[in-house]
């Protein structure tokens, strides 16, 4: 159990900020790793669909040659709604070439396994500024 609200507060933003680099931050050559580490931190209810999620976007960019990295700017926790939101600038290359470059925000939802946060789903909002 969390002596403070603000340990929950800290423990959230550090995994959400681990969670957001390595799920945002990948390669082609590193597919299998990148997929494997994130469901590392899936909640057991949540496995199946996470990896539902994951297997599409491996199965699309296995084989390119494009690769994405993002910058985190803000991060917002909620630490009673067990979410969190990262905003940044998400990179897209082919090679080494930048094609894309834009902000976004994520998503990302948990759940308390003893004393550990667990993943049960992520998603891109819309628009950069939305928070629900």
């Amino acid at each position: 159990r969390y002596r403070n609200a603000g340990e929950m507060d800290r423990d959230l933003e550090l995994v959400t900020r681990d969670t957001a680099l390595m799920l945002l931050n990948r390669s082609p050559q590193g597919l299998d790793y990148w997929m494997a580490e994130i469901l590392k931190l899936a909640d057991p209810a949540a496995h199946g669909q996470l990896k539902a999620e994951l297997v599409k976007i491996v199965d699309e960019q296995r084989g390119s040659d494009i690769s994405q990295a993002f910058v985190i700017r803000k991060m917002e926790v909620d630490p009673a709604g067990l979410t969190s939101t990262v905003t940044g600038t998400l990179k897209t290359f082919v090679g080494s070439a930048v094609i894309a470059s834009n902000d976004r925000s994520f998503r990302f939802r948990w759940t308390k396994r003893g004393l550990a946060l667990a993943l049960t789903g992520f998603e891109q909002l819309q628009d950069p500024s939305q928070k629900d």
